[in-house]
């Protein structure tokens, strides 16, 4: 199975409410009782269709299983694809995208997606491709592509996008997504959401601004 396999299938916007079902029912019974008890027959059975139907969609269970994770992907991560051609304020975008991604990251369906791959890896090892294709590696060029816009534009100064993508997730998450996938509380009584986002995007940006013309650096 190559990686491209694992995209979403095109679709008409009549067949679209058929395939949100596919998907809705798919992410209910991977993330609830994971990959290997996941049949195919019992996802067109949660989703109300037929198996013709469903294999129509998707000729395979791994396939269904990255479509899944995508789909939660696109949700939240839509706003970098628009983000970066509309003008405005870049720290506030950085704000907003950062806010989008913690609620991904953060997502009772992405922890048990994650939960299920680590979890069933060993046994079925392409769940991983599927898992960090559609999920991870989808967040990281959609950053990298906003990045490399901000930086061409000046909004931001010239670096690899690649490695400011992976900066800025990093920042953003802090422990937060290890503390969920270990349901482990903050030991810190105003630790919140808000303020690590606050407080990653500063030092993001300070990093990353443009320089200062006639600074001489």
């Amino acid at each position: 199975m190559t990686t491209s396999e694992l995209a979403l299938p095109r679709v008409t916007p009549r067949s679209r409410r058929k395939l949100d079902q596919i998907l809705q029912a798919a992410r209910q019974l991977f993330f609830k009782q994971g990959f290997a008890a996941t049949t195919m027959e019992a996802v067109a059975k949660e989703a109300g269709v037929s198996k013709a139907t469903l294999y129509a969609y998707f000729k395979s269970r791994e396939m269904l299983f990255g479509a899944a994770v995508g789909a939660l992907d696109n949700h939240y991560t839509a706003s970098l694809i628009s983000g970066a051609t509309t003008p405005g304020d870049i720290r506030e975008k950085l704000l907003r995208f950062a806010k989008d991604i913690l609620e991904l990251l953060l997502h009772p369906q992405t922890i048990a997606a994650y939960r299920t791959v680590v979890s069933e890896s060993a046994r079925f090892p392409e769940i991983s491709e599927a898992f960090y294709v559609n999920g991870a590696r989808r967040l990281l060029d959609r950053l990298e592509g906003f990045f490399a816009a901000a930086m061409a534009t000046g909004a931001l100064r010239s670096a690899p996008p690649d490695r400011a993508a992976e900066q800025f997730i990093g920042v953003i998450r802090g422990d937060l997504m290890l503390r969920a996938l270990l349901s482990v509380k903050s030991k810190r009584e105003n630790d919140d959401a808000d303020a690590i986002i606050a407080s990653g995007v500063d030092v993001f940006y300070r990093a990353y601004r443009p320089e200062e013309s006639g600074s001489g650096k």
